[in-house]
């Protein structure tokens, strides 16, 4: 009697949500557009790709030397329901990385002139255009629900540069930008992993909100010691339905 209550009860609760699922594939649009914005934390991770002591050496000094800095990624999404649940989602976004060294007192050998700075500070900063592909899977209620994601992001180098603060003794700060002309990789592949969620404002609009985690997979460049970047950002932004 028991046995037969509980498959009774267990088939009830799989026709329920049977029934939600095809309520809510009728309810759903099969397309959709996003905007976003995302404050980043960005740094990088050295790597040493000769194996050799001195690369290992450079690799000690400069984690020592310098530090993330705040940068931001910014674009819009376009995706497609699957079902219900599932979602593929791409798009074209701006980014801003890179990162900075610590302030630097500069010592001289006598005779110093006066108008020498007495510190110094560099920023790198590395604009890309990157096209993500990503998977969502989405859990909960019609209003709010839960949105992990994972997928690649092909990042597309726009342009690197240098910015150097010099600090004086008078207290005057000058800024010098330089643009870079190393050889760095162009074409790079990054991994993008999300933990979401989602308020469905109506029937078109959904407010996110998703801490994401982005880590670049391929070396910056074939040189000693390279870099692999990586962004920890605030993925914030609004979904709009696109109807039939």
């Amino acid at each position: 009697m028991m046995r037969t209550s509980f498959l009774i009860i267990l088939f009830l609760i799989f026709h329920t949500l049977s029934a939600q699922e095809i309520i809510s594939k009728k309810e759903q649009q099969p397309f959709f557009v996003g905007l976003h914005f995302s404050p980043d934390y960005s740094y990088r991770r050295l790597v040493n790709n000769d194996g050799q002591s001195v690369s290992q050496t450079i690799i000690r000094s400069r984690d020592r030397m310098e530090k993330a800095r705040l940068g931001f990624t910014t674009g819009v999404s376009f995706g497609w329901n699957i079902s219900s649940r599932l979602q593929i989602e791409s798009g074209l976004f701006y980014s801003a990385k890179g990162y900075k060294t610590h302030k630097q007192l500069l010592v001289y050998i006598p005779p110093v002139s006066p108008g020498d700075p007495v510190a110094v500070k560099h920023v790198y900063r590395k604009q890309f255009l990157d096209i993500p592909l990503r998977v969502v899977y989405l859990w909960g209620g019609k209003k709010l629900q839960m949105a992990p994601s994972g997928g690649m992001v092909i990042n597309l180098l726009l342009n690197q540069g240098q910015v150097t603060y010099n600090y004086y003794g008078s207290g005057e700060v000058k800024r010098d930008n330089t643009k870079l002309q190393d050889d760095i990789r162009e074409v790079n592949l990054s991994v993008q992993l999300g933990m979401g969620l989602r308020y469905r404002l109506n029937g078109r609009l959904k407010l996110m909100a998703e801490p994401v985690l982005r880590y670049g997979l391929l070396n910056s460049a074939d040189t000693p010691v390279a870099e692999k970047l990586w962004t920890a950002g605030l993925n914030t932004g609004l979904y709009f339905s696109i109807r039939k």
